[in-house]
């Protein structure tokens, strides 16, 4: 801005006073385009509240998009301005020649831009759709600024002087024919396609990074700290289960048998690692009860050997205390800690089942192999049980995605060709427009 400022006044000549001058308005040219930005930035925002209430993941970062898109708009019509007001022209006549010209051009570019954004609404993935609808959104608002708030504003500030954009020497005119020559169009096209080709042959190297533990900070300190803890402690290898709700925990035993059963039949990509419920530890129909106490006395058996009782094991001794079991306990009597595993926030106990993986799902493929296997089990009477989780989650984020882009591409791809065509009204000129795109 402040070269161009330069160049409208004092032309290609040196001149002290005018560049003084113009430095001292750099922060004026900054608020004549970061004024209208923000401003689009907020309406924006106020439009995404309206819609949506709260951002997502996706969404979250959108500002930082739209402030570099956005400000491409002023950038594009305050320096078309500045070469207008160079060539000796007033301010309403610089700026209506501007609105005409570059504006139509930054139009056609932001519409469709904005349409090809809209396209991603069509997607069920929230991601996607709400991206889509905020970015477009926003660039059709940052055009509105720039093209209607960004002239408004350099109007007034040459009024007051804030903003001098009169040129001091005579009119530079139009450039001459050849200054408008591209030097060097072959080369450049040469080079193009040469790129094109080594890019199409590094293509297949080009993969979707799935481990999602590779796309997280590195904590230097506090990997050190828990290297030094896993020496002691050695981690669970149970870990980010799968929980399947029941209405009711006589449900349990036919969801765990299912999920067992699946376990011995996959061989070939288990994903399970273990299946629990509370009536693993603690029976809850009498007919289980006397099974758990049968099991508990043919123990109680076994430590009556003479070369066990001669052991002074504590184990052993934990052993044969909780082997002196001989009736059903109430509910009452098992260990909160054990409860607690099996307990809602409203208080219910045994109502659900706990389903780990065998394979860590920090992958998404494995979180998705993982959803397959448990995210809807049938028990042998027909009933149907869904499990969730995190895990569970993202793992149908990435089946959406997966099945989404490429038409969410496809068809952004055909609204820009539509649009160009449009905007040319020729075939030719649009496929000019397009080939850089690809």
């Amino acid at each position: 801005f402040f070269y161009k400022g330069y160049r409208a006044r004092a032309g290609s000549t040196f001149n002290a006073r005018i560049l003084l001058s113009e430095l001292a308005r750099t922060p004026v040219m900054a608020l004549v385009i970061g004024l209208p930005l923000l401003m689009s930035l907020s309406w924006t925002f106020g439009v995404a509240y309206l819609a949506f209430g709260k951002l997502n993941l996706m969404t979250s970062m959108l500002g930082l998009v739209l402030f570099g898109l956005g400000i491409d708009f002023g950038i594009h019509f305050y320096a078309r301005y500045t070469e207008e007001r160079a060539h000796g022209h007033g301010v309403s006549e610089a700026a209506e020649i501007t609105f005409t010209s570059t504006g139509q051009a930054i139009t056609a570019g932001a519409l469709t831009t904005a349409m090809g954004l809209y396209v991603l609404v069509l997607a069920d993935f929230k991601g996607f759709s709400e991206f889509g609808f905020i970015a477009g959104t926003g660039i059709l608002l940052a055009l509105v600024a720039m093209l209607v708030v960004m002239p408004a504003l350099i109007a007034i500030f040459e009024r007051v002087r804030l903003l001098n954009l009169e040129t001091t020497v005579g009119g530079e005119g139009a450039p001459s024919q050849a200054e408008r020559r591209f030097p060097g169009a072959r080369g450049v096209v040469l080079a193009s396609l040469a790129a094109v080709v080594a890019a199409l042959v590094f293509l297949p190297r080009v993969s979707f990074e799935y481990d999602f533990g590779k796309l997280e900070p590195e904590y230097t300190e506090y990997n050190a700290r828990r290297d030094i803890v896993r020496r002691v402690y050695k981690p669970s290898p149970y870990r980010n289960p799968a929980y399947i709700v029941l209405d009711s925990p006589d449900e349990a035993p036919a969801v765990v048998a299912a999920l067992r059963e699946k376990m011995v039949q996959d061989t070939l990509s288990p994903t399970i690692g273990r299946v629990e419920s509370l009536q693993d530890r603690f029976p809850l129909t009498p007919e289980a009860q006397q099974e758990k106490l049968a099991r508990i006395a043919r123990i109680r058996a076994l430590l009556e050997d003479p070369f066990l009782q001669a052991q002074d094991d504590p184990d052993l001794a934990r052993l044969r205390r909780a082997a002196q079991t001989r009736s059903p306990i109430t509910l009452d009597q098992v260990p909160d800690f054990l409860k607690k595993r099996f307990s809602s926030k409203t208080g219910e106990i045994g109502n659900f089942v706990i389903v780990y993986p065998s394979v860590g799902l920090a992958d998404g493929r494995n979180s998705i192999a993982f959803s397959e296997d448990v995210g809807t089990v049938v028990t042998a009477d027909g009933k149907v049980y869904h499990a969730g989780s995190t895990s569970l989650v993202a793992a149908d984020m990435l089946r959406l995605m997966q099945a989404e882009a490429p038409i969410m591409v496809a068809a952004t791809f055909a609204i820009v060709v539509l649009l160009m065509m449009l905007n040319f009204g020729s075939v030719s000129w649009a496929a000019l427009a397009v080939i850089p795109l690809v």
